[in-house]
């Protein structure tokens, strides 16, 4: 019996040490936002990659995106557009965080790129293949002038 009374108190004071109250709530609210602050950043880095990978993940999308129309699949081509114009956002973004800045060419690359790749979607959405073809060598070349923007040598 004077075991169990022994057990039981010893959990008490167990449970009472670790639900204690924080002396100073300031310091507690303090590190709680400092906490959320330090883990938004670093799933901003997660979320935003950084030029080279974005690069990378919108090579084989924009292929995607420009055989669609010349092949017929029109709702995979229109897909495959809206992934690369979401990329395209995601790599000002990534390089805003890294860079804290964006060059004036590079947000016209990108602008012009999320321009073209838009022009194409319209066409798709309206079935207009022969247009939305048209517009291809466009997109190419907006492609081209934004990795040139962002990839330095």
């Amino acid at each position: 019996m004077a075991r169990r009374a022994a057990r039981i108190a010893a959990s008490r004071s167990a449970v009472a040490s670790t639900s204690r109250r924080c002396r100073c709530p300031a310091r507690c609210w303090a590190i709680a936002l400092l906490g959320l602050v330090a883990s938004s950043v670093v799933g901003a880095y997660l979320y935003y990659p950084d030029r080279r990978q974005c690069f990378e993940d919108m090579r084989g999308v924009h292929a995607e995106a420009v055989v669609g129309p010349r092949t017929g699949k029109r709702d995979e081509a229109i897909r495959h557009l809206e992934h690369c114009d979401l990329l395209t956002r995601k790599l000002q973004v990534g390089v805003y965080l890294r860079d804290l800045s964006i060059t004036g060419e590079q947000a016209k690359a990108s602008d012009d790129l999320r321009e073209e790749l838009e022009e194409v979607r319209d066409a798709l959405i309206a079935r207009d293949a022969d247009g939305a073809r048209a517009r291809l060598p466009k997109l190419e070349a907006a492609y081209r002038a934004c990795r040139d923007a962002y990839v330095t040598p």
